[in-house]
C-alpha cells in the first residue's frame, strides 16, 4: 500500500480552502502559532468584555502594516472578535472576506 504525503495532494485540498492560499501564505505560519500561544497564556481575558479568550486579533490588520508586535495584539472571545470582523467587513476594512 502506498503512502500519501500532502505534496501528492493539489494545494487546495491542503489547505483545506479551494481558491485561498493557505495561513503560512499570510505570516501566520510556526512562528504565529509561538506567539499567539505565548500572548494567550499571558493575557486570557478578551480585552472587551473579560471572557475567556481564544482568539488574538490584530489591532492594525497585517494588510494596512500592522505586525506581531504585541502592542498590536489584543485577546478576544469568539463573540467579541466576531463582532469586531463583522465590523470590520461591514465598514469595508475586510471586503477581501465579505
Amino acid at each position: 500500500m502506498r503512502r500519501l504525503w500532502a505534496s501528492d495532494a493539489p494545494a487546495a485540498a491542503v489547505s483545506g480552502l479551494r481558491g485561498q492560499e493557505s495561513d503560512a501564505t499570510h505570516g501566520y505560519g510556526y512562528q504565529w502559532t509561538k506567539i499567539r500561544r505565548a500572548f494567550l497564556r499571558a493575557n486570557p481575558s478578551c480585552a472587551r468584555c473579560g471572557a475567556k479568550a481564544v482568539q488574538v486579533d490584530h489591532k492594525t490588520p497585517r494588510r494596512e502594516g500592522g505586525t506581531h508586535a504585541w502592542e498590536n495584539l489584543q485577546s478576544l472571545c469568539l463573540k467579541c472578535h466576531q463582532a469586531k470582523s463583522k465590523r470590520e467587513r461591514r465598514d469595508g476594512l475586510l471586503a477581501s472576506q465579505a
